[in-house]
């Protein structure tokens, strides 16, 4: 439930942002995001708008994360899993309910995934320069 309500709350306040063509306001249910086709890819995203890129990125146990630094800021929301999470230079335990920020360009990872590790994930629209 409080993931639905933080979903919503994000598609509003892209809203505010929005461009012409995009729709004033979108909903996703946690079937959408989580189940199906959605469960079976590493990423997947479920919303592209030009204020904004979310998505779910998804690490089975055991997984390596291949990311690089990316040319926006992120936040990471964890819905489910274990692992310890890295970035500039930092690491903590990470599990169900965490949020992490990450800025633009810094080497980050997540690590030791104990548990398939589960994340929401929202990029900025502001390209690093």
């Amino acid at each position: 439930m409080k993931i639905v309500l933080f979903l919503l709350v994000c598609s509003m306040v892209l809203a505010m942002g929005q461009d012409a063509e995009e729709k004033p306001f979108e909903a996703f249910t946690r079937k959408q995001l989580f189940e199906g086709e959605a469960k079976k890819k590493t990423w997947s995203a479920f919303l592209e708008r030009s204020t904004m890129t979310c998505g779910v990125y998804r690490l089975k146990a055991g997984a390596k994360d291949g990311q690089k630094p990316h040319e926006r800021d992120e936040v990471y929301y964890v819905v489910e899993g274990k692992a310890k999470f890295t970035a500039d230079g930092q690491t903590r335990d990470v599990g169900a309910g965490d949020v992490l920020f990450v800025e633009r360009n810094v080497e980050h990872r997540f690590h030791d995934i104990a548990e398939e590790l589960v994340t929401v994930v929202f990029f900025s629209s502001a390209k690093a320069k």
